[in-house]
């Protein structure tokens, strides 16, 4: 209402007005206008505010979340460009693909033809480390005598004329043993087995030495999936002789392997 007054008296005083006054006036019946406005239309710029910082974070978590996928960039441990033919892949540092430490030499190798990839994984080389129910890990810190390793190295030679290992890799071994326990775990057979009397572990373990031995190197945990090739002739039961081939890790002590074969074993 204030608005309008203000504009009936500008046409009227235009006539006998300056063009100054004239212009003077028509500002304040601008302003008058806005502010009319802005009481009938006020602002919560709290809520704006409280709007865009919402915005803010969810794309901060979004693109976080987005980095840390298994498709993000986060998660590339290398990056390899494939070649016509055969890219190898394994610890080996001649490898096309290097892998880390802990992976066998020789694990297998990517066929690229013709914009096609397959790929061929060595026989008795772990796939499912990730889904073990304990944390497979291997160094030179936790390594026990009776581990079948390689070891690589890059032709130097330290202070006492040996040459220096470069690169030290878990091998597939075979244990022969009695399964004295049958369990499961997070899809996993589980054997519980009783090394024969002449297995490295237990025979490393009565030699006099410095060495750091297993807490029970007699006893080794063995772990089967879906991917191990039972060649046993007979069903595993308690009882059983039978030998695995794997990979056997030191976890704080104790023995387990991830099992790729399982046969029939070898009585002492």
């Amino acid at each position: 209402m204030f608005a309008s007054q203000l504009k009936s008296l500008g046409k009227f005083i235009r006539a006998t007005v300056t063009p100054a006054l004239v212009c003077a006036l028509d500002a304040v019946c601008v302003v008058a206008s806005a502010a009319a406005l802005a009481g009938v239309f006020p602002r919560d710029t709290h809520a704006e505010e409280s709007g865009y910082r919402a915005s803010v974070e969810k794309w901060r978590t979004d693109y976080e979340s987005d980095l840390k996928s298994d498709r993000g960039w986060l998660t590339i441990s290398g990056l390899f460009w494939l070649h016509e033919g055969e890219n190898r892949f394994g610890s080996d540092p001649l490898s096309d693909i290097v892998l880390p430490e802990a992976a066998p030499a020789d694990a297998g190798y990517f066929e690229f033809r013709r914009g096609k990839t397959t790929v061929h994984v060595k026989a008795g080389v772990p796939t499912n480390l990730g889904n073990l129910p304990f944390t497979a890990a291997f160094n030179g810190s936790i390594l026990v005598p009776g581990q079948s390793v390689s070891v690589f190295s890059n032709g130097t030679f330290n202070q006492q004329a040996a040459e220096s290992a470069s690169t030290m890799t878990l091998a597939p071994q075979t244990l022969n043993g009695t399964v004295t326990a049958i369990s499961s775990s997070g899809g996993f057979n589980v054997y519980t087995i009783t090394l024969a009397s002449y297995d490295l572990f237990p025979v490393i373990a009565a030699t006099p030495g410095s060495f750091v031995h297993p807490t029970s190197p007699t006893t080794v945990t063995v772990y089967a999936d879906n991917n191990t090739q039972l060649l046993s002739t007979t069903p595993i039961q308690m009882g059983s002789l039978a030998r695995f081939r794997g990979v056997v890790f030191n976890d704080n002590g104790a023995l387990r392997m991830d099992c790729g074969e399982i046969l029939d074993g070898v009585p002492e």
